[in-house]
């Protein structure tokens, strides 16, 4: 049997009458997911502000006092994890829009970050603010997580393929999982922009494995590879943050000899001609 959303919050209908729910997803500027798990303080932030003119309230609605938050889950358009419900306790405004001043709910906390719904928009809803008088009884419990979420869970080799957003919040929260993984293989990989379709294939070979490899690429976006250069020059750190993915292309024990690495790396950009029509200068 479903279990529905309001089973374990018991929302009394006053409750629900005095509360709006706010479904948050990513955008060009910020991901509300890797806010949520690698800085707390940020996430409230960022879902507290409405950009805009002061007497439009696209977030929280006049007449209601509390606002509850779901972040979408990496991979689905159809599952939110639950990440708190706010009271809302004032407002500002400054050069760019309004500020809501929110305090977390003490008694919902215990589930920020651990429940996961299935929820799908019907057919003519706009914008991401929502009263939960109905909404609510639609939410189905997808998943309860048995910690708070911090990212995505390592599935194995033959299932690493990420957005450098994933990738950043992995490393934010130093994932126990996808480091102790990544971080004892050799390996040949795939950069991929999805903005143009272009490639790079690179190898991380030596005392370098691949949690070290990616690991530059969080820091400085192009790895000291000269072509990502010249595209950061070019683009900016955006470009990389909204287009690019890393995918896993081949795994290696840490024993194997680093000629092996090379010649699988020359192999792949000679079949997939990333030298020509991709990032890969040599």
């Amino acid at each position: 049997m479903d279990i529905k959303l309001n089973d374990i919050f018991n929302l009394s209908e006053e409750n629900l009458k005095n509360i709006n729910f706010k479904l948050n997803k990513s955008n060009q500027i910020e991901d509300p997911i890797f806010l949520f798990y690698t800085n707390k303080q940020r996430f409230v932030e960022y879902v507290s502000w409405k950009k805009g003119h002061y007497d439009k309230k696209a977030h929280f609605s006049k007449d209601r006092d509390y606002v509850g938050h779901f972040v979408m889950m990496p991979n689905s358009k159809h599952q939110w994890l639950f990440a708190g419900i706010f009271e809302i306790i004032g407002e500002y405004a400054n050069s760019q829009g309004i500020i809501y001043e929110v305090k977390e709910v003490e008694k919902y906390k215990c589930f920020s970050g651990r429940v996961v719904v299935d929820y799908k928009k019907k057919r003519g809803y706009q914008g991401t603010k929502f009263k939960p008088e109905t909404m609510i009884q639609e939410m189905i419990v997808a998943e309860i997580l048995p910690d708070v979420y911090e990212g995505l869970e390592f599935e194995g080799y033959d299932n690493v393929s990420l957005t450098f957003r994933e990738l950043k919040g992995l490393y934010a929260v130093e994932s126990p999982s996808w480091k102790t993984a990544l971080a004892s293989v050799k390996g040949i990989y795939a950069l991929t922009d999805k903005s143009n379709g272009k490639l790079y294939i690179g190898k991380a070979d030596g005392n370098e494995m691949i949690w070290q490899r990616w690991a530059s690429y969080i820091s400085s976006y192009h790895g000291g590879d000269v072509a990502l250069k010249n595209l950061l020059e070019e683009k900016g750190q955006y470009h990389f943050e909204q287009y690019f993915t890393f995918t896993l292309i081949e795994m290696f024990r840490s024993t194997v000899a680093d000629d092996v690495i090379n010649q699988r790396e020359s192999y792949w950009k000679r079949v997939l001609d990333t030298r020509k029509h991709g990032y890969n200068l040599n």
